[in-house]
């Protein structure tokens, strides 16, 4: 996914609350998160002046609310398993924390062969 590494600033006017400051998200986060921001905004069509947003007749709903609570619980149970496998990999993490160029060259120093004891691979 395409990250930017520039400090971005980003204000909607029609959404004058939604500003962010950008240092490490990324850039679809951010655009995300306007876009909700903006649709606390959303006026029920027809409706007067001061009236009610979706936001505010969705939020009301008892059902829609069970569900994002159900959803939302659902999400953590398995981002804990998620971050207990990625857990089981750590006992390799020396491969990706020392240097590939580095470690090539100490190993191929030792004039590795394939022989294993008794057997040949082959």
């Amino acid at each position: 996914m395409w990250q930017s590494s520039h400090t971005v600033d980003a204000t909607d006017a029609a959404c004058p609350s939604a500003i962010y400051t950008m240092t490490s998200r990324p850039l679809y986060h951010i655009s995300a998160l306007q876009i909700l921001s903006c649709g606390k905004q959303l006026q029920v069509w027809g409706g007067k002046a001061g009236a009610a947003t979706y936001y505010d007749m969705i939020a009301r709903d008892k059902e829609i609310v069970k569900v994002v609570l159900l959803l939302t619980g659902s999400i953590e149970g398995t981002k804990e398993s998620v971050l207990e496998y990625i857990s089981s990999f750590d006992k390799y993490k020396f491969l990706w924390q020392k240097d590939l160029a580095t470690e090539y060259a100490a190993f191929m120093s030792t004039s590795p062969s394939l022989e294993v004891g008794a057997f040949a691979i082959i």
